[in-house]
């Protein structure tokens, strides 16, 4: 069978295509595509990639057809283009809804179609549509309740992988530690990007922090690298989760595997708990969350990670955390009005966070 040639933007798509996508096996019985429209989705929530939407329509209906489809398409900014094919996270993700995502105790989008172009790095990733399940919003954060349910879902998922020696395995997913060089490297162009994108919203205490954190990016990686590990990832914030309301099992949908990794767990915690809340609530629950995700770690059969450890990696993650905000961000778009509070909301809490928790102890000793 002829390859088919697989479209690099949104643009290049057609019926043609689509219908390979949706019905790889040439199903004679299963109606074809007859008509299309796109939608670009995830303006100002940070992502990397191209996001669009695809509603589809069929020449008579089957319920085993999706009504649209999320197309993920490598970004056509070329810093953007750099950082995702620098940490390999395109091919990341599709390693994982592919390997992983089938039997993981935590549900992610359904995968359609993928692919990698070998000669330029460019991915391709077709995945289900979740709009009729509830979006989380980082920006206006959300209820105690949700946040129980993203604690319970993320606790689960790391406790299946704890220490398993699959993990050795993964050669596609890297070390946390691993990426220190690269990180190192990439720091101080994103830092001045970032500065000039939030400068209006940085305190000086985030203003110093970011200009010598760059000396400290391999100590906190490697700390978040210690035994016991698990898989992480890495971008745990509410605007990739869609939540299934009234549903007792498997409440959650988690989006976005680009960044996972191996490493301590509670770094998604932190990235969690940091960005649901606004600094008064976080204060008023952190503790209670973290251990929360610490009973449900014992109760799954951890037995080598004491709270005290926990809270220490908690506390750290946050630095980790900002690390990857400047690394990430400095490159992301956040001009329309939803970015702006996306930047405005992230200096809050990172400045509170590391105040609260006096994180910065942690690399001064």
């Amino acid at each position: 069978m002829t390859k088919i040639q697989q479209p690099r933007k949104l643009e290049d798509i057609d019926l043609s295509w689509l219908n390979y996508v949706l019905n790889p096996n040439r199903l004679p019985n299963l109606p074809s595509a007859t008509s299309y429209s796109t939608a670009i989705i995830g303006e100002g929530k940070g992502f990397m990639n191209q996001i669009s939407r695809v509603t589809i329509k069929y020449e008579s209906q089957d319920p085993t057809l999706p009504a649209s489809v999320i197309i993920k398409f490598a970004s056509e900014d070329q810093y953007l283009k750099h950082i995702t094919q620098t940490f390999r996270t395109d091919q990341r993700e599709i390693k994982f809804y592919e390997g992983i995502a089938p039997t993981a105790s935590l549900d992610s989008p359904r995968i359609y179609f993928s692919d990698i172009d070998e000669q330029t790095g460019d991915t391709l990733l077709v995945i289900e549509d979740l709009i009729n399940l509830r979006q989380g919003d980082s920006v206006q954060g959300c209820s105690l309740n949700d946040a129980r349910v993203a604690i319970d879902q993320i606790a689960r998922f790391h406790s299946s992988w704890w220490q398993n020696p699959a993990l050795m395995e993964l050669d596609w997913l890297p070390l946390r530690s691993n990426e220190s060089e690269l990180y190192h490297d990439i720091y101080p162009d994103a830092w001045e990007l970032l500065k000039v994108k939030a400068g209006q919203f940085m305190t000086t205490r985030l203003l110093d922090l970011g200009q010598v954190l760059r000396g400290h990016i391999g100590k906190i990686k490697t700390h978040l690298t210690k035994r016991p590990r698990t898989i992480t990832h890495g971008d745990y914030r509410l605007d990739n989760l869609f939540f299934r309301d009234n549903v007792s099992q498997r409440p959650l949908v988690v989006f976005d595997w680009e960044y996972c990794s191996i490493g301590r767990g509670t770094f998604d915690v932190a990235t969690f708990i940091n960005e649901a809340f606004t600094p008064k609530l976080r204060r008023n629950h952190e503790i209670a969350l973290l251990a929360m995700y610490h009973a449900l770690l014992l109760e799954s059969g951890v037995d080598d990670y004491t709270f005290e450890e926990c809270l220490i990696d908690y506390r750290i993650s946050i630095l980790e955390i900002f690390i990857f905000w400047v690394v990430v961000g400095g490159y992301c778009d956040y001009e329309d009005d939803r970015g702006s509070a996306y930047l405005a909301n992230a200096c809050e809490k990172f400045n509170a966070s590391i105040h609260d928790l006096d994180c910065t102890a942690l690399i001064s000793t």
